[in-house]
């Protein structure tokens, strides 16, 4: 890759193309595209906090087991992308700084092509052997076609969000967030009352392959119209053979990394499927909450590369450099507020939550919760790296971060069971980290390291006023005077909320905190 198109697309100068307008401010576009895509994120955790239990009693121990690790292969599968998805974002950016809709047309056309080939090459081979899938993970005689079939709708629904998914993208590079906000708010609701009319019948994994469809049908129908008034009919066709593989070069880099990444977040679950497959109802419940703790901050990345997509793209990656090093700033900061103030909440609030015997599941909540901050650390660099034309950097940095987690994982989980894979995990991000803070030392527009706007003091001071008061809650909800169940895991975050806003004052200061919030409400 030689850089970022500037004035013009990459088929040549571009009818369409208008100058640039007027942004915000950075903080300010930055809260608007993150807030919209974080309410999206809130609702369906609040309805998981009320179905999750609804599900593990409904479907039972091995039900619910099988649907997580079903959710899982798929979500292993959906990787096999061809790295188009994130490369279509990246180059949508790039051109939305200059508005060239033609190009974005052109290209969105060719990449959904692309799409459907390597939905082909990927997803009909796991359609066919589906069975085989859910017997190598020891689905009973009894549920074994309803795994399949759920298994077989997954992998449907994963080729046809795919090519939403590129719709998506195109209004994602012009910060229009609020309407795929609102669309995932939609599809999830319709997927809850699904959820909850199928299981009530009765009609398990099968029923729960019928909510996922209509979940899809609700987000396809809200996404893709509004997508249409960021595209040019000028544009329809295919971009030339040397943009496709200028293209391909990044996508099958960004193919593999996603394909680490992904491996790592979930692939420890399938390895407890595969060693202790009766506690992967204890670990799925707390590493899919760690999930969600996460997704939240990572609803900023997508503004993230869109602001400095387009940045790049209209006045390149030089004069762009400053605004890359006070973006990383904010976000290590916030992500780590996140995470120390959210494990001790996680721990405690996971076991009072769920109907589980132990504490399994809130220590894989917690553990996890830790490897996901070292994976949220770099996502600003991640999105810079990609910019640069070194996307190479994240796929050696998933390589071994996959290779740790897998190794440590192996070998901790026959001796200690589920939780020597979340320990595998943290193991291996960490090393994953270092890796890519070290290579990316050689940039030709060098930025500090993510690692140094790590506020290591006021973590340590509001994780401990967290840990201190949820335990003060746990007694509470244990001795009776308050609830437990999805109530307790609500009121085990709102005791740590004093601790988050601590922690938020000691690192920013008052008078930066104070200087905010009057913005805001003007």
């Amino acid at each position: 890759m030689t850089g970022p198109p500037h004035a013009a697309g990459p088929d040549g100068p571009q009818e369409e193309t208008a100058a640039v307008t007027p942004q915000p401010s950075l903080a300010g576009r930055l809260i608007r595209g993150s807030s919209w895509r974080i309410l999206a994120q809130i609702m369906p955790l609040f309805v998981n906090l009320a179905l999750t239990p609804f599900v593990i009693t409904t479907l039972g121990r091995t039900g619910y087991g099988l649907w997580l690790v079903t959710s899982t292969v798929t979500q292993l599968i959906a990787t096999f992308d061809g790295g188009i998805g994130r490369s279509a974002q990246y180059y949508f950016a790039l051109h939305a700084g200059t508005d060239d809709r033609r190009s974005i047309t052109r290209l969105l056309v060719t990449l959904s092509v692309a799409a459907i080939a390597v939905s082909g090459l990927f997803l009909v081979p796991a359609f066919i052997l589906a069975a085989d899938i859910a017997r190598f993970f020891q689905a009973p005689p009894e549920l074994l076609d309803d795994t399949t079939f759920l298994l077989r709708v997954l992998l449907v629904l994963v080729a046809a969000g795919l090519l939403r998914n590129l719709f998506a993208a195109a209004l994602h590079a012009y910060e229009r967030f609020a309407i795929s906000s609102v669309s995932s708010l939609l599809s999830y609701a319709v997927y809850a009352a699904g959820m909850l009319w199928v299981l009530s019948a009765g009609m398990g994994l099968r029923g729960v392959a019928y909510a996922f469809i209509a979940q899809q049908v609700v987000a396809t129908l809200t996404i893709v119209p509004p997508s249409l008034r960021h595209l040019s009919w000028r544009g329809v066709g295919f971009v030339s053979w040397a943009r496709l593989l200028e293209v391909g070069k990044v996508s099958w880099r960004v193919q593999v990394s996603g394909l680490l990444t992904i491996a790592s977040m979930q692939g420890v679950l399938l390895i407890v499927g595969r060693l202790r497959p009766g506690q992967v109802p204890d670990f799925g419940p707390g590493n899919t909450f760690a999930q969600q703790l996460r997704l939240i901050p990572m609803n900023g990345v997508a503004p993230i590369q869109a602001m400095l997509g387009r940045s790049v793209g209209s006045i390149g990656p030089a004069a762009a450099a400053p605004e890359m090093t006070h973006v990383q700033r904010i976000w290590v900061r916030a992500v780590t507020g996140w995470v120390v103030v959210g494990a001790p909440a996680a721990y405690v609030g996971v076991n009072v939550w769920l109907p589980l015997e132990g504490e399994l599941a809130g220590q894989v909540a917690a553990i996890m919760l830790v490897a996901q901050w070292l994976a949220l650390l770099p996502q600003v660099l991640l999105q810079w790296l990609l910019l640069l034309g070194r996307a190479q950097y994240e796929m050696w940095s998933s390589a071994l971060t996959v290779l740790l987690l897998a190794v440590v994982s192996l070998i901790l989980v026959p001796q200690v069971g589920a939780i020597g894979a979340a320990v595998g995990a943290v193991v291996g991000q960490f090393g994953g980290l270092m890796l890519l803070l070290w290579i990316s030392r050689r940039l030709e527009v060098p930025v500090p390291s993510a690692w140094s706007a790590v506020p290591w003091w006021q973590a340590v001071v509001a994780g401990s006023c967290s840990a201190a008061a949820v335990w003060v809650m746990q007694m509470l909800i244990q001795d009776g005077p308050l609830p437990s169940g999805g109530l307790g895991l609500l009121l085990c975050g709102a005791a740590a909320g004093p601790a988050l806003l601590l922690f938020v004052v000691l690192t920013w200061g008052p008078g930066t905190v104070q200087r905010f919030l009057r913005s805001r409400l003007r």
